[in-house]
């Protein structure tokens, strides 16, 4: 556990820049704002088997709560921002 535990970390250091990047950059291009949410989103991707597996949810969960909350708020995130962009672009 402790080694996807570590792996978990990493990626989540990654996915925490980009968080800081998307809520304080400077963008000048939607292009290049939308470009780092598919970043982060692919960052993302690399949790879900791990996410998935039942049994390492409830260790992350019982040893590292906050971790696992914040992880899925960033989903819930990452679902909010993918609607937003679908509503905006027009696409039906």
């Amino acid at each position: 556990m402790q080694q996807r535990y570590l792996y978990v970390l990493e990626i989540k250091s990654q996915m925490e820049v980009l968080i800081s990047q998307l809520s304080e950059g400077k963008y000048k291009s939607i292009d290049t704002y939308a470009n780092n949410i598919s970043h982060l989103n692919l960052v993302y991707s690399k949790l879900i088997p791990h996410i998935n597996d039942k049994e390492f949810l409830d260790w992350l969960n019982t040893h590292h709560a906050v971790i696992c909350s914040e992880i899925a708020l960033t989903g819930k995130l990452i679902m909010i921002l993918q609607n937003f962009f679908f509503l905006f672009s027009g696409l039906d």
